[in-house]
Parts: structure tokens; C-alpha cells; sequence
């Protein structure tokens, strides 16, 4: 859910060198100006014009988690993802090929004890296995579930419905078409972080960003148990009747 816009460098021997840019984040994941009251950052290293490496920092320096990127603006990945606890010990490995999980995710305690081995193929997992803190099998769960609205699909793009207003001047001026709104369901189930990803005028987009910020409370997503914040788009659509 994080990137950064693309930048280069211009060396004295006229080669372009690509850039590494650093990205500041509140505790709601809202990107600041600067490092002032920064809960974390993100440093992106590109590897090229398209592809490179994200990493996320501590709010005390330490790296929280490492993601390469075929493709950044995408966020397409691709490669070894590894994150890490804030003492310094592994928390989590995994691999993507072409934004699929692929092979082994393994997972650890704080301790460095191993938590959980998941296979997958394809980015559809196959089979695994959850331990205890002592070392002992226990009953294999879910690694992700992903957010859970009131009536599930079917009931968040009602409730958009529902509660779209149709702009007068858009309506006098017969405008119709598609407003792409991106949000995240924070790790407490509110909406938040909505701005507009495809616009088509500013009142339908105000629209659009009022109907997806009146969306009710989800049940947040979980990673290996624990709530975890995740990005969304979805489409509005405005059409005469």
C-alpha cells in the first residue's frame, strides 16, 4: 500500500543514476512532509525506472520490513519479502513471482522460534504447519484473512448505492462515468485514507470520497492472527436512470 513517486539522479557523466526516496507515515499510515511526528518510514531504491526495493523503517531506525518490486507503481512483487521484529530478529520470509506468492513462508516469535511453514503455489497455498512457543504442533490457521464488511460484497457496494447522491450539476450537465476511490480498512475496521484514484468531475468525486467515507465499520484484516491495515479501490459509478 505504499509507494513513492519515480525520481533520478543526473551524474556528471550524463548517466542517470537512479534515485532513493524517502516517504513518511503517521500512525494512521498518512503520508507527512516530513520526518516531524513520523511513526515510520518508507526508503524506495530503484533499480531502475520501473523496478526496486521498498524498505520500511522503525520509527527508531530499524528496518520493520524489505519488499522488491517488479514493478513499483504497480506494486508488483516480485523476489524475497522479509520483515523483522523491532529487536533485530526475523519476523517473517516469503517469496513473490510476478505478485504471487510462490514456495515457502516461514514465520517466527520474537524468541526466533520457528511459527508457522506454509507452502504455496501459485500464490493458492497447499499445505502447512503452526507451532506453539515451545516448539509443539499446534492447530493450523489461516496466514491472512481479508476484511469483512456488513453483508459481505454484496452489502458494501449496496450501501454505496444506496447512499450515492446523484450531483445536481453533474445531473443537469448529463455526465455519467467511473470514479476510482482508493481507501484503507485500518487494523481497527474504519475507513480511512480515502482520496480520489480516477477522478471525472469534482462534485462526482466529492461524492464518490463522502459515500466511501460513510461505509460502516468492517472487521479489519488479520496476518497470522493480528489486525493489520489494508489498501482498497473500488469503482463508483454514476449513470443516468
Amino acid at each position: 500500500m505504499w509507494h513513492s513517486d519515480l525520481a533520478y539522479a543526473q551524474a556528471k557523466s550524463g548517466a542517470i543514476i537512479p534515485a532513493t526516496t524517502v516517504d513518511y507515515y503517521d500512525a494512521n499510515d498518512v503520508k507527512l512532509s516530513s520526518a516531524e511526528n513520523a511513526s515510520y518510514k518508507i526508503e524506495t531504491v530503484y533499480a531502475d525506472s520501473v523496478s526496486g526495493t521498498e524498505t520500511m523503517y522503525y520509527s527508531s531506525g530499524k528496518p520493520r520490513r524489505s519488499v522488491h518490486y517488479k514493478n513499483i507503481k504497480k506494486q508488483l512483487q516480485h523476489g524475497e519479502v522479509v520483515s523483522w521484529y523491532e529487536n533485530g530478529n526475523v519476523h517473517a520470509k516469503e517469496k513473490y513471482v510476478n505478485g504471487k506468492r510462490q514456495g515457502e513462508l516461514l514465520v517466527y516469535y520474537p524468541n526466533g522460534k520457528l511459527k508457522r511453514r506454509d507452502l504455496y503455489a501459485q500464490d493458492k497455498f497447499t499445505k502447512g504447519q503452526c507451532f506453539g512457543p515451545d516448539g509443539k504442533p499446534r492447530k493450523h490457521t489461516p496466514y491472512e484473512c481479508m476484511p469483512v464488511y456488513e453483508g459481505g460484497i454484496d452489502g458494501l457496494l449496496r450501501d454505496l448505492s444506496r447512499n450515492l447522491v446523484y450531483p445536481d450539476d453533474a445531473l443537469s450537465s448529463e455526465i455519467q462515468g467511473q470514479v476510482i476511490i482508493s481507501f484503507v480498512v485500518g487494523s481497527d475496521g474504519y475507513v480511512k485514507n480515502v482520496s480520489v484514484a480516477k477522478g471525472l468531475t469534482p462534485s462526482t468525486d466529492a461524492e464518490a470520497i463522502r459515500v466511501v467515507q460513510e461505509l460502516k465499520k468492517l472487521t479489519p484484516a488479520t496476518q497470522d492472527g493480528e489486525a493489520v491495515s489494508v489498501a482498497f479501490k473500488v469503482p463508483i459509478n454514476f449513470a443516468i436512470q
